[in-house]
């Protein structure tokens, strides 16, 4: 049946039916639950975040970020963590809210499985495009990136739904 639906028809077949899309996800919202991602970072370190976007934006790219300390709250529990801002292109640290982080947990730690991951808007990872396209990947047994979505806050500020992709 697939192979005589449109490339369209295909693609909205698999973003609607495929569990971690966001749509199913919002769709069915009591069944999945959407996870919280509380992020903690102290005024000083948060200002070198800003200082690494502010010279990515001079030099219209992002060039040595530093990481810096902070606290990852998921699922009721705390998580030391290192973050710092990622992205070669500027979709990723133009807003001055929902830029993109890298996040390395401490200890051996991992949230959703994952110990190293990125942050991101969905639109920058193309949504829903690149996930259909990595689902399909995963369904024909290829290698994928693992990805899931979240809602984030940083130091409270709501980040709304972001992108979580395995590093």
């Amino acid at each position: 049946y697939l192979e005589y639906q449109s490339l369209n028809s295909k693609l909205k077949s698999m973003i609607l039916r495929s569990p971690e899309s966001i749509l199913f996800t919002l769709k069915n919202k009591q069944k999945n639950k959407v996870n919280n991602i509380d992020i903690e970072i102290k005024f000083k370190n948060y200002k070198k975040i800003l200082a690494n976007r502010d010279k990515a934006i001079r030099q219209g790219y992002l060039e040595d970020p530093e990481f810096v300390d902070a606290r990852i709250k998921f699922d009721g529990k705390k998580y030391k963590a290192k973050v710092r801002l990622k992205g070669d292109l500027s979709d990723h640290w133009l807003a001055k809210n929902r830029m993109s982080l890298r996040i390395n947990l401490k200890n051996g730690n991992t949230i959703l499985g994952f110990n190293k991951f990125s942050l991101q808007k969905p639109r920058t990872r193309q949504y829903p495009y690149d996930q259909a396209f990595q689902d399909s990947l995963r369904d024909l047994g290829n290698i994928a990136a693992n990805h899931s979505y979240a809602t984030v806050s940083l130091n409270g500020e709501d980040w709304g739904l972001m992108n979580i992709e395995e590093h």
